[in-house]
């Protein structure tokens, strides 16, 4: 879990639920629900707010959590992690070495990527999933 963050105020969290397992009773849907009532519960009576629920591959919340409301949550058996939102940043640069080349144009690789104003950028790649 998240230790040793100082909040004055609050900041912004993910709460990510532990996965129901074989010893949890009732139907999964109903296991989750009562854990985000659990944890609303628990941050809004601590000072905090829910600001978004997240289902599918992660099960959980953000919030705005106050320090009394991360200190009560660390407590909560049902919760997997807690972790602070930060913003996150992608520099696209030319000479990029991470792949971005080759998508951008469909016969060859210049060294460059080039995508503002490319309306032919990808045009004829295939892509594939499974």
């Amino acid at each position: 879990m998240s230790e040793n963050i100082e909040i004055q105020g609050t900041k912004s969290f993910s709460i990510v639920y532990k996965k129901p397992n074989e010893n949890d009773v009732g139907v999964e849907e109903e296991i989750i629900a009562a854990k985000y009532s659990a944890v609303e519960s628990t941050v809004v009576d601590n000072g905090g707010t829910i600001t978004q629920e997240f289902h599918g591959v992660l099960n959980g919340v953000a919030g705005d959590l106050s320090a009394e409301a991360m200190g009560a949550l660390m407590e909560q058996d049902g919760i997997a992690y807690i972790e602070e939102d930060i913003p996150a940043y992608i520099s696209i640069q030319n000479n990029s070495t991470w792949g971005q080349d080759r998508i951008d144009q469909h016969d060859s690789r210049n060294g460059y990527y080039s995508w503002k104003g490319n309306k032919a950028a990808g045009q004829g790649i295939d892509v594939a999933s499974h």
